[in-house]
């Protein structure tokens, strides 16, 4: 006898509203409070201490924006490496076809990862229980983390070295204030250094278990990100039109994709013995800053500025 099947989820009325959560939405991220300093002590290994994407936010017919990620950007070399992003190819601002459209270029940001000090003081049990969260950052708080490498020197072996804030021996806490109300984006968010604080041995156990960003990332397709800009207006605005296609919000579907297993850390975190480890790659082993990409990628340089949003969650379904 034939097993009677059961109802299928994906089809009918029902299944045509159903919405699938982002990769990103599945991540604890950490919250930065209105108006209160934050005591973070940023860290990882060589391949989860940083990691850049580069987003281009599209708008609905409606007015609400929603993340595209760029395919030019390649995040493994922190570069505009690629060919192929129809927003970067089509609407460029330096076009005057294009210089009536509000301008939608790559924006960057960061995902990284942070011991929360006040989670950490407050303590918790149970095998979830962690001090640590994965934390996402405008390009104007990577750059700001980034010249506190200037003001973090240490003396070793009778020489000084400038270390990273996030170097597992050498680094430091760093203090962070949100202002949601700042009227300039640029002066949302304060940073300050704090205390020189090496990775205890309990801190450096973390590392194994952060995110691997790199391996969580979806990219669109080129159909894709064309069908998002076609349904959102954008190409009748190319074409001098007033836009009237119907709005699909986020232009894309989208998947779910929890936390890929983590990978273990590339070399020992804390080194203790002689002779005295020297500072390693953290926050400044990625060259965030918008001259340096101008410069080596002139063609495919973006206009970088923080957004009102802290963040460039991906809204996207393939690997390319």
């Amino acid at each position: 006898m034939t097993p009677q099947p059961l109802p299928q989820q994906m089809i009918g009325f029902s299944g045509g509203t159903t919405r699938k959560k982002r990769w990103d939405e599945e991540v604890p991220w950490l919250e930065f409070a209105d108006g209160k300093w934050m005591n973070l002590r940023f860290f990882g290994n060589s391949t989860s201490i940083l990691t850049m994407v580069a987003t281009h936010w599209l708008e609905t017919l409606k007015g609400k924006r929603f993340p595209m990620l760029c395919l030019n950007y390649d995040s493994t070399e922190s570069a505009f490496t690629k060919t192929g992003c129809p927003v970067c190819d089509e609407f460029d601002p330096r076009n005057s076809e294009v210089q009536g459209i509000k301008d939608i270029s790559a924006r960057f940001s960061g995902y990284t990862h942070a011991i929360d000090r006040d989670i950490q003081e407050a303590g918790g049990v149970g095998a979830d229980w962690k001090a640590w969260r994965p934390v996402r950052l405008p390009i104007s708080v990577i750059i700001a983390l980034q010249n506190l490498k200037g003001r973090n020197v240490h003396t070793i072996n009778g020489k000084k070295y400038e270390a990273d804030v996030a170097d597992p021996y050498y680094g430091r806490d760093v203090a962070i204030k949100y202002d949601p109300y700042a009227a300039n984006p640029q002066a949302k968010y304060t940073t300050d250094k704090g205390d020189h604080t090496p990775l205890s041995d309990e801190e450096a156990a973390y590392i194994p278990g952060l995110y691997d960003f790199l391996s969580m990332i979806e990219y669109p397709t080129e159909s894709e990100v064309k069908k998002a800009l076609q349904q959102n207006g954008y190409y009748q605005m190319l074409n001098g039109e007033e836009p009237t296609t119907q709005t699909v919000v986020g232009g894309v579907p989208t998947v779910d994709l929890a936390p890929q297993a983590p990978q273990p850390p590339s070399a020992p975190v804390v080194q203790n013995v002689a002779p005295a480890p020297l500072p390693v790659g953290g926050m400044s082993s990625v060259q965030a800053e918008p001259e340096a990409h101008a410069q080596a990628q002139a063609q495919q340089a973006q206009a970088f500025r923080d957004e009102d949003i802290p963040f460039a969650p991906i809204d996207s379904k393939k690997k390319r």
